[in-house]
């Protein structure tokens, strides 16, 4: 767990505080699952450790760890990295081992440290939760976000009257059982493109074929072409993690994001950490012109075929509606398939 925590912080400071892109493309943060397994493995020891006649022995662990499972089911619901809860979860755990130690560790420090530990990752939940729930209410779904708040409140309501042992374990249990019962709702959370990604209804027939053994750029559907069509993507950011490896592929990276970043296509949004190539003009909205469609392929004469969402004149060979995301009302996600051969004449 210790190890989980130390990895965690080192991904932090070398992507945040002190940018780095080879600490940042090793992912070191993915150790938070040992943080998460070891930490539900001591949950109930913490939680219930204490003897009926001694609960003040275990009062400060225990208020922790209710904090620290708190703060996961925030950021379960807004989908936030468990890293607040991992140092409160951590805290907890300091403070277990002076409690239920039998050799004379002094108390007071040890508090100290784990109350400092807890503070740091209430506070880092906090900032984050802060910044997306006002994107949320201002730029996304104020109903989601509503929800969410409501969710926030009820459970930090739980929390705050968890002080004693009591009052913890009925309330924990509940809450426990709540989430159960609900977790049976939302067995598949995956949205309807990626059900059709995973499962094994056909595409197109006529678009299969258009793009089987030919090299094709998919706008933002990299999932597409490795699970449904078992080919490979000739463009996508997260196809750039060798390049802090590789000479070779981290110049050609560069060289294909340069070329197809006039088309402005999703894959070149700007993000807040700035990792993946941008544009400048109108980013995400699609090339205006058969000119971009042009460029880009007389540039990259190995590139066979785009797939692009906007549509560009009367120049798409096909067109292929697939589910959506989920995130644009249900509705199917409308590409097309263009040939840069008829671009180059």
């Amino acid at each position: 767990m210790g190890l989980g925590l130390l990895l965690t912080v080192l991904s932090v400071a070398g992507t945040d505080w002190v940018p780095n892109r080879l600490l940042g493309a090793l992912q070191f943060w993915r150790f938070l699952l040992f943080v998460t397994l070891f930490g539900n493995l001591l949950a109930a020891p913490v939680m219930f450790g204490a003897a009926p006649s001694t609960p003040e022995r275990f009062a400060h662990s225990r208020g922790l760890i209710v904090w620290a499972v708190g703060l996961a089911i925030v950021e379960s619901v807004v989908r936030m990295v468990g890293i607040g809860s991992a140092l409160v979860a951590a805290a907890a755990l300091l403070s277990f081992a002076q409690e239920a130690s039998r050799a004379p560790v002094p108390r007071r420090p040890v508090r100290i440290a784990a109350s400092g530990l807890a503070a740091l990752g209430v506070l880092a939940t906090a900032t984050t939760l802060a910044v997306g729930l006002w994107q949320d209410i201002f730029d996304v779904a104020p109903l989601a976000a509503a929800m969410r708040l409501a969710t926030i409140l009820a459970v930090g309501g739980v929390v705050l009257r968890s002080g004693d042992l009591t009052r913890a374990r009925p309330i924990v249990v509940g809450l426990l059982s709540a989430a159960m019962l609900l977790s049976l709702t939302v067995v598949d959370e995956r949205s309807p493109m990626r059900r059709f990604v995973e499962s094994g209804a056909a595409l197109d027939p006529a678009a299969e074929e258009m793009m089987r053994g030919r090299t094709v750029y998919w706008e933002g559907n990299l999932p597409m072409q490795w699970f449904k069509l078992r080919m490979p993507g000739y463009y996508s950011c997260r196809q750039k993690g060798g390049i802090n490896f590789f000479r070779d592929q981290a110049f050609e990276f560069q060289r294909r994001a340069q070329v197809l970043s006039v088309l402005n296509t999703t894959d070149f949004e700007p993000e807040p950490v700035g990792r993946c190539p941008e544009t400048e003009d109108a980013p995400g909205t699609g090339p205006r012109s058969e000119r971009q469609i042009a460029q880009a392929c007389r540039q990259a004469p190995e590139l066979d075929v785009l797939v692009l969402e906007r549509s560009v004149g009367d120049r798409a060979r096909l067109t292929l509606a697939i589910p959506g995301t989920g995130e644009d009302g249900g509705t199917d996600r409308v590409y097309n398939l263009y040939e840069c051969s008829d671009f180059r004449q």
